[in-house]
């Protein structure tokens, strides 16, 4: 799997890759995802090489956000959706369009951002999901391990 190697440098600053952490849609279980982010105007987006049916872009949308750290940097990131690659090549810079045109990017996950305002990944993304799914609260280690169905 490749985002276990990395995931621990996502999102560091002078590095290429981002980091989506999520919460997972069953379990409540935190995770990090090395991602692609391009900054947009008020948000993110992420191109979905691999189609839409990925895990942690399900995750993400069911909880209805999560956080997103780029160069560094920690965003609090809401509302994703699904968008086709010609709602978003325009805004691209030149290199991501010609990219996205070559690997035949198909769709792109677009998110609303913010500055997180708490250093914790896992309190910002529990607290996403206590408000938009209406989980319990607890402990993460009372929770049930994922499955491959829940990541």
């Amino acid at each position: 799997m490749v985002e276990a190697p990395a995931a621990p440098v996502g999102g560091r600053r002078h590095w290429y890759a981002a980091r989506v952490e999520h919460l997972g849609r069953r379990s409540g279980r935190a995770y990090a995802t090395p991602v692609i982010a391009q900054a947009l105007p008020g948000g993110f987006t992420i191109p979905l090489p691999y189609g839409t049916d990925v895990d942690w872009r399900r995750n993400l949308t069911a909880a209805g956000g999560g956080v997103l750290e780029v160069e560094g940097e920690r965003h609090t990131i809401s509302e994703p959706r699904v968008v086709e690659s010609s709602a978003v090549l325009a805004e691209l810079p030149t290199l991501w369009r010609w990219v996205s045109r070559i690997y035949r990017i198909q769709h792109w996950l677009t998110v609303s951002a913010e500055p997180a305002r708490d250093a914790s990944t896992y309190a910002v993304a529990r607290a996403a999901s206590l408000r938009t799914v209406g989980t319990t609260t607890g402990s993460p280690m009372s929770m049930p391990s994922p499955t491959s169905q829940d990541r």
